[in-house]
């Protein structure tokens, strides 16, 4: 058993490629004129290739090892992409008129407003109304008080009139 176990050995040592000088030169004259041991290291061979296929694939490397030195570089370019589209007109140095303009904006805006829509008081102003031959006379004195005249009875030919008679 002995020799067994050390034709073995010597076997695993010629596959694994660790003899070396006269060893390999006496195991490869071997193989060549046994067929038996020829076959031993074809099965050698395949628990070898098996034990090979069985081992767990190695993991990838972590994403961000792989994405870190990429991302400085997509950085740069949309740095340059901004710097190519950004406009002189919208750029910082003129951002400082965009209180004043907006402010002046406001003003102008606000001036055509009331301008556009007196609010006049109406109180102490007189206004003559004519309803149908009925002179009227209106007169606000304030938001509670207000003074109406009546100031001549309708004439007999007047519009409101000539419906009434037909």
């Amino acid at each position: 058993m002995r020799s067994g176990e050390e034709r073995g050995s010597a076997l695993q040592a010629y596959h694994d490629g660790e003899l070396r000088g006269l060893r390999l030169w006496w195991w490869t004259w071997r193989l060549r004129r046994d067929p038996a041991l020829r076959a031993e290291l074809r099965a050698l061979h395949s628990i070898s290739d098996w034990v090979r296929g069985s081992q767990p694939e190695p993991s990838p490397p972590p994403l961000w090892n792989t994405l870190a030195p990429r991302l400085a570089t997509v950085d740069a370019e949309v740095a340059g992409v901004q710097r190519q589209t950004s406009s002189p007109l919208w750029s910082w140095r003129w951002s400082f008129l965009a209180l004043p303009v907006s402010v002046a904006a406001i003003v102008i805006l606000a001036l055509f407003f009331v301008l556009s829509h007196p609010q006049s008081s109406q109180a102490g102003v007189v206004r003559s109304l004519d309803t149908r031959g009925h002179r009227i006379l209106v007169l606000s004195l304030s938001e509670d008080t207000t003074v109406i005249w009546v100031l001549d009875a309708p004439s007999e030919g007047s519009a409101g009139d000539g419906d009434a008679q037909r």
